[in-house]
C-alpha cells in the first residue's frame, strides 16, 4: 500500500466528516468542551466565585468558633453540611455555565471557519484518529477519537 495513497484516503475521510456538518458539529462540540473543560479560565471572577468565597469564609469562621468552644462537632455539623452543600451546588452551576458558554463559542467558531484539510499533517491525524484498520488493499476503516467510524476507499494508482 503506497503511503501517499493512504494519506490521501485519510484526508478524504477527514474532509467527508467535516462536510457532514451535523454529525461533525456534535462530535467537534463534544471534543472542544471535553478539552477546554479541564482548563478553567481563572482570569475572571464570576458571581459564582464570589459566592463560593463568601461561603468558604463562613465555613472557616464556623471552624474557628467550634475550636474556641471546645470542639463540639455535633453542634456545628448541620450548619457546616448546609454551607458545604451550597458550595457544591454553586460549583456545579458554575461548571454548567462555563460548558454552555464554551459550546456557544465553539458553534460560533464553526460557523465562521472552513475545516477542509488540503494537506496531510501527521500531528493532526494523530490528534483526530484513534486507529486505522486495513480491511483489504482498497479499503480502510478509520475510527476517530470522537467515536465516528467510517470506511474509506483507497485509490490504488
Amino acid at each position: 500500500m503506497e503511503e501517499a495513497n493512504l494519506h490521501e484516503a485519510i484526508l478524504n475521510a477527514i474532509n467527508s466528516i467535516v462536510k457532514d456538518k451535523e454529525e461533525f458539529a456534535d462530535a467537534f462540540r463534544y471534543n472542544v468542551i471535553r478539552v477546554l473543560g479541564s482548563h478553567s479560565s481563572g482570569d475572571s471572577t464570576s458571581e459564582y466565585d464570589k459566592d463560593i468565597e463568601r461561603l468558604q469564609k463562613k465555613v472557616k469562621l464556623l471552624i474557628e468558633e467550634n475550636a474556641a468552644n471546645g470542639g463540639n462537632l455535633k453542634a456545628y455539623e448541620p450548619e457546616y453540611k448546609r454551607i458545604s452543600k451550597q458550595i457544591e451546588d454553586l460549583r456545579l452551576k458554575k461548571a454548567q455555565a462555563n460548558n454552555s458558554n464554551r459550546a456557544k463559542k465553539a458553534q460560533e467558531y464553526m460557523s465562521k471557519v472552513s475545516f477542509t484539510v488540503t494537506e496531510y499533517d501527521d500531528c493532526l491525524v494523530r490528534r483526530l484518529i484513534r486507529h486505522i484498520k486495513v480491511i483489504n488493499e482498497s479499503k480502510i476503516e478509520i475510527c476517530f477519537n470522537s467515536g465516528i467510524v467510517i470506511q474509506q476507499k483507497i485509490d490504488c494508482i
